[in-house]
């Protein structure tokens, strides 16, 4: 087979991988900056981990959920407050609960989330939790963005480790397509492979990223690292 095409069939399979990649990325770490900034009014000086999905499709049912826990050695009451889109970002609705939690126990509280829930015209849930414990422990707080997308009959999270795998797999089949089609590599051949390995390795730690949670400052700076690579990777090929 011809080393030429095979270099564009390389190219176009990276390429798909690539902007698959940085659109997941950029949709979760959206999400988890749009809902840092959503009722912002109090801030808590310590954070609890809301989570939730980076995606739901438009018939389904998410689910928030966090995980209380006394570690004195006294009875504490827990105060939990969740505020959860209502159709738009200045309407809510609000949960106001005490829970009384004896030493050493958890307890998982859980909201559900749908799609009439999402703001801006029906492309986003936010939510954000804040606790108030009894003293010594401190006030906490947590929040998320959850995409809604059109997917059925996958579910949004389905859809969302689907188009991971395929990114990943796209990115590795054209990377080593190019590879074999410009053999040996030498000088700068040699260092856009890296790049393009580089590459790779940050939307593999973008999708981790986005699974664990509201890390949106990790996230744009993933990005950050994704545009670079991308221009310098593109420099390459136009000047060839």
């Amino acid at each position: 087979m011809n080393k030429t095409f095979i270099k564009l069939i390389s190219l176009l399979i990276f390429s798909v991988g690539v902007i698959l990649g940085v659109a997941l990325l950029s949709v979760a770490t959206w999400g988890a900056l749009e809902a840092s900034v959503f009722d912002s009014g109090t801030n808590q000086r310590g954070r609890i981990k809301l989570t939730c999905p980076i995606m739901i499709n438009q018939s389904e049912i998410g689910k928030l959920s966090i995980t209380i826990k006394n570690p004195t050695e006294d009875d504490i009451i827990d105060r939990v407050k969740i505020r959860i889109t209502n159709g738009f970002v200045t309407l809510y609705r609000e949960y106001n609960d005490r829970y009384n939690l004896k030493p050493g126990e958890r307890k998982r509280l859980v909201w559900e989330i749908s799609s009439q829930d999402a703001a801006y015209d029906g492309l986003m849930v936010l939510a954000k939790v804040r606790t108030r414990p009894t003293y010594p422990l401190i006030d906490k707080q947590g929040s998320c963005g959850v995409l809604v997308i059109n997917s059925d009959p996958l579910t949004g999270m389905q859809t969302y480790y689907l188009a991971s795998a395929i990114s990943l797999i796209t990115c590795i089949t054209g990377i080593l397509l190019w590879k074999k089609s410009n053999h040996p590599l030498r000088d700068r051949k040699r260092a856009v492979y890296r790049a393009m390995n580089a590459l790779i390795v940050i939307i593999f730690l973008g999708i981790v990223t986005s699974l664990m949670g509201n890390w949106w400052a990790l996230g744009l700076f993933l990005l950050v690292g994704e545009v670079l690579l991308i221009g310098s990777i593109l420099a390459y090929f136009i000047s060839e």
